[in-house]
């Protein structure tokens, strides 16, 4: 009895998982007030009926789908400058990750975007986390200076603004204008985010 008991339980939460998943997209593609219940449950493969069972409103659907996204990126962000004893090296992947994990939280790429109806509301969460990420950026930097992989001298909060507004310029240009004059031959792809990320490192080091 307990094995079909923690089966059913183990469906339960995989249905669930993908009920967030579906909304995630379907929010993220045509906003609060635009998408339908209906379309997610479909995206999701189960009835309008079990969405709601889940959860109990349209709203903690939202929240519930935005949350799981931030959640997320947060650790994904966290990790970014994990396994690695090197500051330059930890440093350049704190701040090329951000940029892959992007490219799979539709949700999270429409609230940066800042949607000024719905999604805009949730940015204030953003710029939190943002400001966690930026802390992590300081410690590198100050870990860097202290074992002389970065140069002397440097001036690290300074340092972390510039790396800090370039972060997000990279990622709103990503959002809004892959193309963007007078350099529309230059795609923001992966291969642009990796030279910036060599940039940053070459200006730091010793």
């Amino acid at each position: 009895m307990s094995n079909v008991l923690n089966q059913r339980q183990q469906h339960s939460v995989e249905r669930r998982e993908s009920v967030l998943n579906a909304a995630a997209e379907v929010f993220g593609a045509h906003g609060f007030k635009a998408a339908r219940v209906d379309d997610i449950a479909a995206r999701a493969g189960v009835s309008k009926g079990l969405v709601y069972v889940f959860f109990k409103h349209k709203r903690g659907l939202f929240e519930a789908a935005l949350k799981q996204e931030l959640l997320e990126w947060m650790q994904a962000a966290a990790q970014f400058a994990e396994g690695s004893d090197n500051p330059l090296q930890a440093l350049e992947r704190l701040f090329t990750g951000v940029f892959s994990v992007l490219q799979d939280k539709p949700l999270l790429r429409a609230a940066l975007a800042g949607d000024p109806s719905e999604l805009g509301r949730y940015l204030p969460v953003l710029r939190r986390l943002n400001g966690r990420r930026r802390r992590q950026v300081v410690a590198l930097l100050e870990a860097g200076v202290s074992s002389g992989v970065f140069r002397h001298g440097l001036d690290v909060l300074r340092t972390a603004d510039i790396i800090d507004s370039l972060h997000r310029s990279y990622i709103l240009r990503a959002l809004d204008a892959p193309y963007e004059p007078p350099f529309g031959d230059v795609v923001f792809d992966s291969t642009y985010v990796e030279q910036l990320g060599d940039f940053i490192t070459r200006a730091v080091k010793a």
